[in-house]
């Protein structure tokens, strides 16, 4: 059985070449990996997907949804750096941050993420690659993950973290 998916374009550039898709408009432009068992074919603004796999399909279809939408308005995640002492800076694509270590940690970002500070204690990230900004913006958390007592570390603004009252009275 041959399932098919229809997906407008919004006014991008669809280019595949085997395993790879390129999207572009006039600004950017990002390749990414499909499977080859989905067959991707381009009428005006429209892509037609179709596969002998409905997971595979349906896989597609939402990657390429979401990178659509990417391009006209990219994902942004906020963190936040709470502690006495904490702060962080950019120096070209590296953050670096002075946390609760003996020592400055730094973590060097991805090219295609987009990184402003607000102050020393905000972080915004944006992109168009919606699991690039959350993947990067957990590995930023990972490096000084909340302290539920204490309530310092790295947060996720708009996530939940648990807070939890000292055993002392």
């Amino acid at each position: 059985m041959i399932y098919n998916g229809k997906i407008n374009s919004g006014g991008l550039k669809f280019e595949r070449t085997q395993d790879l898709v390129k999207i572009s408009n006039k600004v950017l432009e990002f390749k990414f990996h499909i499977s080859k068992l989905v067959n991707i074919n381009i009428e005006g603004d429209i892509l037609i997907l179709d596969s002998n796999s409905k997971a595979q399909l349906n896989t597609a279809i939402s990657i390429l949804k979401s990178w659509i939408i990417g391009f006209e308005k990219p994902y942004v995640k906020e963190l936040e750096i709470a502690g006495v002492g904490y702060w962080v800076k950019k120096e070209g694509d590296v953050l670096t941050f002075k946390l609760r270590y003996s020592h400055l940690v730094n973590y060097t970002l991805p090219k295609d993420i987009d990184c402003k500070l607000m102050g020393t204690r905000k972080i915004i990230l944006s992109s168009i690659n919606k699991q690039l900004v959350g993947q990067v913006s957990q590995n930023i958390v990972d490096i000084c993950r909340p302290n539920p007592y204490r309530r310092n570390g790295i947060y996720i603004i708009g996530k939940y973290y648990p807070i939890k009252k000292s055993s002392k009275g």
